[in-house]
């Protein structure tokens, strides 16, 4: 195969810049990942360095203020013991104040001079009543004379104090000092340590209250911030500055008051007022704080959970750095890094342009060796028809798929011209112009469907694509087409469309249902039938139909039935989106996918409204003729009784007037005789009469168990007169062993009786035949046949149809009930009754009843004991 390359879509046009742009990236994306990556954690790393320092000098930082703050606050704490164990308790008991009060004053007196920071040390009565008090001002301390104490009963600092355990200091916050209820002036800042003295019985007694000058405090902290830095604050408990950052006047209760921590850093307050230290950073900057509680200052043994800080602490020592100074790290490590991450990113670029370059002309190369090795490969490979032809339209190349699928194979196949061997005369035109339009504008042309012919006749249908074939100049080699076998598939869908338009133009109505019963689909015709668009019945039960005729039980069936697989049919009397009633016969399945589960529900139903209107005048025409039959035969019924009784009737009248009239004249024979054959007729019109009302008013049954064969002996033995007079031959077949028979024995009696005479009546005519009467008994099933058969000249076949019929017969004297009553009483003992002619002479009469009575029969069995 000569150097080409395959162009699926258009002309390959191979542009080395585009290559060099796709191999440069290829290796400049990683490259500058791995730059970018180094880039970032050199400066991640450096950074995270830079502000972990800043944070552990800020923590340090808020760590000495702490020592310096809590050393001062211990000072105090021991001044406070100090002068605790020098007070004697005797100077609170009455009469002895003065006693021990002078020695107290100049201790005091002396103390204070020496320590210099104490504005006012004092002892208070258990009353709050000043005993001694010692005034420091102006470098000079002094006792107030005993008309200058004052009651401090009321100030809080002395509540706290006396309520105090023994031993225990409490130390006020910082407020200003007011005296006489008017804060004095200028305002001094003043934290007050007060102790409770206790006598030896362990009775408070009064409070020693130390009032600290609050100045050399915040003096002592902003002398150390200076060393240390600007940022650092103390905050109260309240969450007022005590000293701000950068604050030029330490006191800020009253001239800052509005500015407070807490206003100006609400979350931050919120997070670090129970807490005992720790550093917290948000979108302002970072915080580093610290805690003196009594913990620090030696007050309390323990050191206090973090939840009782705002009870037990005195103030937080809180370092602030803000974002700008915080992210001044990533700011100094570009000022330092730029000028050589610029040069390595230049490096960078200009040795991937060098090596993208080497790499194109290798990678041409080396695809040009490996494509022309794996062509024809892949084109073997594929499940499709592949072919290549020339700029000619001559086979260059064909797969084995194609072979296998033409039956053509090896070289038959090369150097011919693919259109004229393959494709359907009538369509290579229109194939020949697809290749030339696309070798004319060397661009994509559509898919193209064709018939293919192959060696043994037969057509296949191929969908192509073509695609050009260049060499790597860039000139056309020829045409690749790639094809798919859809025969398969057209058949399919050919099938498919005549079955979607079977079912979209079936007369009847079809529907189709998910397992739930949802309607997914209906056809044209039950929208014609029911009023109902397609649209407004998908996504409804077939519910939108009912019209409440068809019961809960017959729908509970349907859905047993389908829901099992099985196929149900039924009628409904459906209502349409008028309202209207109509019938509809159906049939209901179920539909499966393969692997058999059930999916949906297939009802395919027709409209039965005209076949129900056929059946309704059918039997309003049947009922008609019933009314007319019954007619006819209360007709027959008065003919049979005007002849069969006015007869019987004239022939009695007649002897009756012979004997009346010549009653002299005549023997005492003759008059028996008429009178013998007067009772003859009135015994015949009896037996009418008599036939007449069993018809019309059947008794009801009066069942016991009996053997048939005795009822067919009694019986025969009943006719036996009659047998004698007709000279007629009775043979019995009667089958051993027979069951019992649950019967009315009378009315059966009756029925054979009606049979036999009937069969003996019918050898009347026999000619040369001598009469015979044959009764067969056997057992049929589950049923007992009694069949009476003669020898006679049998009945005319038109005749068959109406022997059961009242008042209908074919001899010249009877009334046509015989039969009737037979036919009556059979029926009311759950039997059937039948007459048929014999294949030489005569007819058979044949009665079937069931050995059992079923379990619908009104007839009632009885156990033996009642039987």
């Amino acid at each position: 195969m000569n150097p080409m390359i395959n162009k699926p879509i258009q002309k390959l046009k191979l542009v080395a810049s585009s290559d060099y742009l796709l191999f440069s990236l290829k290796f400049l994306l990683p490259a500058l990942l791995l730059f970018s990556a180094t880039l970032l954690i050199h400066y991640e790393s450096n950074v995270s360095k830079d502000t972990q320092k800043l944070l552990n000098h800020e923590k340090l930082n808020v760590e000495l203020m702490h020592k310096v703050m809590a050393d001062e606050m211990v000072r105090l704490v021991t001044d406070s013991r100090l002068l605790l164990d020098g007070i004697d308790r005797h100077i609170f008991k009455t009469g002895q104040t003065d006693l021990y009060s002078e020695k107290l004053i100049e201790q005091f007196i002396s103390f204070s001079n020496i320590r210099g920071i104490y504005d006012q040390i004092r002892i208070l009565d258990k009353k709050g009543d000043e005993i001694i008090r010692i005034n420091y001002d102006k470098g000079n301390a002094f006792s107030v004379p005993r008309n200058g104490l004052q009651n401090k009963a009321s100030r809080y600092y002395f509540e706290q104090t006396i309520k105090a355990p023994r031993g225990s200091i409490y130390i006020s916050p910082l407020d200003l000092n007011v005296e006489n209820n008017v804060v004095e002036l200028p305002q001094q800042p003043t934290v007050r340590l007060g102790t409770p003295l206790y006598d030896s019985e362990n009775n408070a007694v009064g409070a020693l209250i130390l009032n600290f000058d609050g100045y050399h405090l915040l003096s002592q902290f902003l002398q150390t911030a200076e060393n240390l830095s600007e940022n650092i604050m103390l905050v109260a408990p309240t969450g007022f500055w005590l000293i701000a950052a950068e604050s030029t006047s330490p006191w800020t209760y009253v001239t800052r008051e509005h500015e407070s921590f807490d206003s100006l850093h609400p979350e931050v307050w919120s997070a670090i007022k129970y807490s005992h230290k720790d550093q917290i950073s948000n979108k302002r900057g970072i915080y580093s704080f610290s805690t003196i509680d009594d913990y620090e200052i030696g007050i309390a043994g323990t050191q206090p959970d973090d939840a009782d800080n705002n009870q037990s602490y005195h103030w937080k020592i809180v370092s602030f750095v803000d974002k700008y100074a915080a992210e001044s790290a990533g700011r100094e490590f570009i000022e330092r890094n730029q000028f050589f991450y610029l040069l390595l990113l230049i490096v960078i670029v200009v040795a991937t342009g060098v090596f993208a370059s080497w790499q194109v002309r290798h990678t041409r190369s080396t695809e040009q060796i490996l494509f022309e090795k794996h062509f024809k490969d892949s084109l073997e490979n594929i499940q499709l028809a592949a072919i290549t032809l020339s700029e000619t339209g001559v086979i260059l190349f064909c797969n084995h798929y194609f072979q296998e699928k033409s039956g053509i194979t090896g070289d038959m196949l090369l150097d011919k011209n693919w259109v004229s061997l393959f494709v359907e005369e009538t369509a290579q035109e229109s194939v020949q112009d697809q290749l030339n339009l696309i070798r004319k504008t060397q661009d994509s042309i559509e898919p193209f469907e064709c018939l293919i012919v192959t060696e043994s006749g037969n057509t296949l249908r191929f969908i192509w694509n073509a695609t050009l074939t260049v060499h790597t100049d860039g000139k056309m080699y020829g045409i690749t087409l790639i094809g798919r076998d859809i025969t398969e598939e057209r058949e399919n869908s050919e099938r498919l469309r005549k079955l979607s338009a079977a079912v979209e133009q079936s007369p009847n109505t079809v529907m189709i249902t998910n397992l739930g019963g949802v309607i997914e689909y209906v056809n044209p015709k039950f929208s014609q039938l029911t009023g109902y668009s397609r649209e407004e019945v998908v996504g409804r039960l077939p519910s939108i139909l009912k019209s409440g005729e068809t019961t809960p039980f017959e729908y509970r069936n349907l859905w047993k039935n389908i829901t099992m697989g099985k196929s149900w049919s039924g009628v409904f009397h459906n209502k349409k989106k008028s309202g209207e009633l109509y019938w509809e016969s159906a049939r209901i399945s179920a539909l499966r996918d393969e692997s058999g589960a059930i999916t949906h529900y297939l009802a395919v139903k027709e409209d039965i409204n005209e076949q129900r209107r056929l059946e309704d005048e059918i039997r309003q025409t049947s009922t008609e003729l019933t009314r007319n039959r019954e007619l006819a035969s209360v007709g027959r019924m008065a003919n049979v009784i005007a002849h069969d009784i006015r007869n019987p009737l004239s022939t009695v009248k007649m002897s009756l007037q012979m004997i009346s009239r010549h009653y002299h004249e005549t023997s005492i024979e003759e008059q028996k005789e008429l009178a013998q054959i007067s009772l003859d007729q009135v015994r015949y019109m009896e037996e009418i009469l008599s036939d007449v009302l069993s018809y019309s008013t059947p008794d009801e049954l009066r069942c016991e168990w009996i053997r048939i064969d005795d009822l067919i002996q009694s019986t025969v033995s009943g006719l036996h007169r009659t047998v004698n007079e007709s000279n007629v031959k009775v043979v019995q077949d009667i089958q051993k062993g027979l069951p019992g028979v649950y019967a009315d024995a009378t009315k059966l009696r009756r029925a054979l009786s009606n049979v036999m005479q009937n069969a003996i009546q019918a050898t009347d005519s026999n000619g040369d035949r001598d009469p015979q009467v044959d009764i067969v008994v056997s057992i049929i099933e589950q049923n007992l046949e009694v069949r009476v058969e003669d020898n006679g000249c049998g009945i005319e076949p038109d005749q068959l149809d109406r022997v059961f019929d009242p008042f209908v017969t074919t001899r010249a004297k009877g009334t046509g009930l015989g039969l009737a009553i037979v036919a009556r009483i059979v029926n009311q003992h759950q039997g059937s009754v039948t007459l048929t002619n014999r294949s030489l002479y005569g007819m058979s009469v044949s009665i079937t009843l069931p050995i059992r009575p079923s379990e619908n029969s009104p007839i009632e069995p009885v156990n033996k004991e009642s039987a």
